[in-house]
């Protein structure tokens, strides 16, 4: 009986092992964590830092611009071809209702692509990952956390993002201050760099912090990735979603026939 238990008590143990599963110590081994993942974790950090308001304000205004003009473009030619007098403009009614229907898709993109900020974090994740090691990721993500880390992460938001892509499409006419339309999306745009205080003085000179971010290798490979790929990144979002809009604006071009023969009525019946 001895040994019929102590084979019992054997096999049981063989059953526990490799049919319940791995022991506590091999459970506890393949809980933690994998360096990629802690890299992975840190880039997250990093990138969610960064607040994507100015981006997000610049893409609002130069998608609805461009799918604005596109709109006004063919209710001019259409109305041209029509042989409409000099009434079918901006102005009337008819104008107004067709440009709001050509809009319709090009404003709902800009809420899915533009207003939501996944594509601003997507683009700083793929550039971080690829930029910085986990270890460096997860210093600058900490830095940022600081008082004078969150001043020196504002002034790269400010300086190397907001004001790079503002004069990127002010400079080619992509954001065009005097286009009708986009009054509120400057507005905005307005109210989000001055949150920044950008004529603030923000002395970092006599912090050892700000002077060790700013002079060592991880922070300089981060200005660098801010200050290039990740502005092509946002600036590439920002074309393809507003290309894609005027695409948006052309395939709803059947339905200014309608509104010209409205307006056609309006202008009769008012004779």
């Amino acid at each position: 009986m001895p040994r019929l238990a102590r084979a019992m008590g054997a096999g049981l143990l063989f059953i526990l092992v490799v049919f319940l599963g791995p022991t506590r110590a091999e459970q506890f081994r393949d809980s933690e964590p994998s360096e990629q993942a802690l890299k992975s974790a840190a880039v997250s950090r990093l990138a969610r830092s960064l607040d994507p308001a100015l981006p997000i304000a610049v893409g609002k205004a130069v998608v609805r611009q461009a799918a604005l003009l596109r709109a006004r473009e063919l209710l001019a030619e259409h109305g041209a071809h029509a042989g409409l007098d000099n009434g079918w403009n901006p102005t009337a009614p008819e104008w107004q209702q067709a440009e709001s229907t050509l809009m319709q898709d090009a404003v709902a993109l800009i809420g899915n692509q533009i207003e939501t900020p996944e594509w601003f974090y997507a683009v700083l994740r793929r550039e971080i990952d690829r930029t910085l090691d986990g270890e460096e990721a997860d210093y600058i993500a900490t830095h940022f956390t600081t008082e004078v880390g969150k001043e020196q992460r504002i002034l790269l938001e400010m300086r190397l993002v907001g004001e790079v892509l503002m004069a990127n499409y002010t400079f080619t006419n992509r954001i065009d201050y005097n286009v009708p339309g986009l009054e509120d999306d400057l507005e905005q745009l307005s109210a989000d760099y001055w949150k920044l205080e950008p004529f603030r003085t923000r002395d970092f000179m006599n912090d050892p912090q700000a002077i060790r971010f700013a002079g060592q290798s991880a922070g300089l490979k981060y200005t660098r990735m801010l200050a290039i790929s990740g502005i092509e990144g946002f600036i590439q979002h920002i074309d393809s979603v507003a290309v894609e809009a005027v695409r948006s604006v052309d395939r709803s071009e059947h339905v200014i026939g309608r509104y010209i023969e409205a307006y056609r009525q309006r202008t009769r019946a008012e004779r």
